[in-house]
């Protein structure tokens, strides 16, 4: 279903390139589209016979509805693929023979209840704790391919019955799996809620590189009842796409003139990799100043490039190693300042191994993010209190991420809008901490603020009215969504407009970083596993993992992470209180800080006075001692040289660890156990007995070694004598 402002019926008919018959009908606000296949033959004999009758029919209706009559584009397809590829793959997609889906309790097949009087899938749920799945295996997928899906649904009363849960509603999924495994790279989209007429759920999804099975679901939401008819599913392959994104220099925006290695990511669905290399036309001022290729390897390409002061346009093709066949465009935008320029006294550089710069010096974000229009903060009435920032004062962290910067008011204030704002911002820079600032919200929710209307122009506002302050850390630009044509198009803007401070967004889905980078210059990634009896950061290390491969190069990241400070049960009905403690919130933060993060903003502030369940007074100096513990590793994480390799020897479960050095030649080591269970592991280096434990989790042996001892979620780090 398309939605539109439509009141009247109109029905619509035509043929398109591949002699299927479309059928439009619009009512009620939607725009129900049936395509007919036909064939060459019978498809023509089919609408001679039926081509007057339908004609006629579609005629009364416009006749009839001729003041809402609406003019509909002719779709192209982006690329024309072979009707072999565009054949539909899902298993029985008319549900016409019932023995073919051995259906589970609360599934069966509707005869008639479909469009037109077709069969349909009806799944119908009173109890919202019974939670069942009808999956069928696909066959025919390729490997790392794209495909269109989607289905039909009608909905009827569907409701969610537990907080802190999706509301997926009448819904299909696709999932792949490997030796009966369930692997990612599955897609889930929203689909329909409450009582809703027919409307088309859609997605798209990329097969895995490897996998040996992949399933169709159609389904209700967990802890969702109500009804939901499912009609017509289809699975198709889709074109190839490429996904491009210049990972280095990190700051688009910001590239200094002269020689720079440009680092690209490159990541290839539908089509071959080894068999193309990438080029590079680099355009300033419409003029084509170099012409540069390079081989595609391990999804990266780079090339040197000199850079005069000026805005480029990066022209970038897949071209084909053999026949040098042009197969694929992207473009890449991207500014080089100005020598001459001089950089406001409050200007952030992130260089090309991840590090954060203000003002020449490193600087190591500690944050928190906060938002004083939550729940936790409704007794002060959503204000900013001044026991806020003493708290933060007093404590390890050095920046925060406010939700509601755009909106922010103070306790004991009588200044409003931009004046209290800035009023929040002037007492935090008093106290030594940073502001990441929040535009992720100026794409729906804050489309009007302060005169400004629309993205571009509210966008614009928030950026000219901040940018000088000296409590400026950073702009936040995504929260966990997918990344769409306007936020790489707020990116720009931003750069543009101040090139001195660094973007963050911030994602969860880490089977699709591939396809999330670009909108912003730091990546993020915010993995929370902690739940009742959580024995494991598996969760973090796979996040970490697969956010390198998707935008780390030559062994760094420009990542910010995000550690969980709160218990699911603030979120989820069905989640026991669980806080997470302090030895898991900082082995988390380590093992992100051994896996590349140059940045930790924790989540959340807020939920330490949300509820009943909450006790800052226990829990605020344990998290303080967390960030204190990242405070201390700073100077090795943040330092010039490479620190020593590590011989390590694992002799129980799954241990990680990685050597630093700070600027003045000293070493620490961070150990961390992933859990779950006990681990054990040596560790030679050296050097090694010039360092002492902090958190007495090893030991050093007479050898010279150091032995770690460590069980489900934990850690050391090995700081120099001093």
């Amino acid at each position: 279903m398309i939605r539109s402002d439509i009141k009247r019926t109109v029905g619509i008919v035509s043929f398109s390139q591949d002699n299927t018959i479309i059928i439009a009908t619009l009512t009620n606000k939607e725009i129900a589209v049936m395509k007919q296949p036909t064939s060459t033959q019978t498809g023509i004999n089919k609408m001679e016979r039926h081509f007057i009758p339908v004609v006629l029919l579609v005629l009364i209706a416009v006749i009839a509805n001729l003041p809402g009559m609406l003019l509909l584009a002719k779709e192209q397809p982006k690329i024309q693929i072979s009707k072999d590829e565009s054949i539909n793959l899902c298993p029985d997609p008319t549900f016409s023979n019932a023995t073919n889906w051995h259906s589970p309790r609360g599934y069966k097949i509707a005869p008639s209840a479909g469009l037109n009087g077709n069969s349909a899938l009806l799944v119908e749920r009173t109890n919202p704790k019974s939670y069942t799945l009808l999956n069928r295996e696909i066959e025919g997928l390729k490997r790392n391919t794209a495909y269109d899906f989607g289905v039909w649904v009608k909905g009827e009363k569907i409701n969610l019955e537990m907080k802190g849960m999706d509301k997926r509603g009448g819904t299909v999924c696709i999932e792949f799996y490997e030796k009966d495994k369930h692997i990612g790279g599955g897609s889930y989209p929203l689909g329909v809620y409450g009582t809703q007429k027919w409307t088309l759920i859609k997605g798209k999804v990329t097969t895995p590189k490897e996998f040996d099975k992949a399933t169709i679901c159609f389904y209700l939401g967990k802890y969702t009842i109500g009804k939901a008819w499912f009609y017509s599913p289809y699975i198709r392959q889709d074109a190839p796409y490429w996904k491009v994104g210049l990972l280095c220099p990190v700051m688009n925006y910001a590239i200094k003139p002269g020689q720079q290695e440009l680092i690209f990511s490159s990541f290839l669905y539908g089509l071959k990799a080894d068999q193309f290399e990438g080029n590079i036309d680099i355009v300033r001022d419409g003029n084509i100043e170099q012409k540069l290729s390079a081989p595609i390897k391990d999804n990266r390409f780079e090339v040197l490039a000199k850079l005069k002061p000026g805005e480029y346009l990066l022209e970038l093709s897949l071209v084909n190693k053999k026949d040098k066949k042009i197969s694929l465009r992207k473009e890449v935008s991207i500014q080089v300042l100005d020598p001459v320029i001089t950089p406001p006294k409050n200007s952030v550089f992130v260089d090309n191994r991840g590090r954060t710069w203000i003002n020449g010096k490193k600087f190591l974000p500690i944050g928190l993010y906060t938002n004083q229009r939550s729940d936790g903060f409704k007794k002060w009435n959503h204000k900013w209190r001044t026991i806020d920032t003493e708290n933060l004062k007093n404590s390890p962290f050095n920046c925060i991420m406010p939700y509601d910067g755009m909106s922010w008011q103070r306790e004991s204030s009588e200044l409003s809008g931009i004046d209290a704002q800035r009023e929040i911002m002037d007492e935090l820079n008093n106290n030594g901490i940073k502001v990441i600032f929040s535009v992720k919200d100026i794409r729906n929710t804050w489309d009007k603020w302060q005169g400004a209307n629309g993205m571009n122009e509210v966008v614009t506002k928030v950026v000219e009215t901040f940018r000088d302050h000296p409590a400026l850390l950073a702009w936040y630009t995504n929260d966990e969504k997918g990344v769409e044509q306007l936020d790489l198009d707020k990116r720009k803007l931003i750069g543009k407009l101040d090139p001195f401070h660094p973007t963050w967004q911030v994602q969860c889905v880490y089977y699709r970083f591939n396809e999330y980078q670009g909108a912003a210059d730091v990546f993020g990634v915010d993995p929370y596993p902690i739940v009742e009896n959580a024995k494991d950061m598996k969760l973090v290390q796979k996040n970490m993992d697969l956010a390198m491969k998707a935008v780390g190069f030559n062994g760094e990241i420009a990542l910010w992470a995000v550690p969980q400070i709160f218990p699911w049960s603030q979120h989820r009905d069905f989640e026991p209180l669980c806080w997470p403690t302090e030895t898991q919130v900082r082995s988390m933060s380590l093992l992100m800080a051994i896996m590349g993060s140059k940045g930790f903003v924790m989540f959340a502030y807020p939920s330490l006075f949300k509820g009943k369940e909450t006790n800052f007074e226990q829990h605020w100096p344990e998290y303080c001692n967390a960030a204190q513990a990242l405070l201390d590793i700073s100077p090795f994480i943040l330092g010039d040289p490479i620190g020593p390799t590590l011989q390590i020897e694992t002799i129980k479960g799954e241990v990680m660890a990685k050597a630093f050095t700070s600027d003045n030649g000293k070493t620490c080591v961070i150990i961390t156990a992933i859990g779950p269970g006990q681990a054990e592991a040596t560790i030679k280096f050296k050097g090694a007995n010039k360092l002492k434990s902090k958190y007495d989790r090893s030991i050093l042996n007479k050898n010279g070694s150091w032995t770690f001892k460590g069980e489900d979620i934990d850690s050391d780090v090995l700081f120099p004598i001093e």
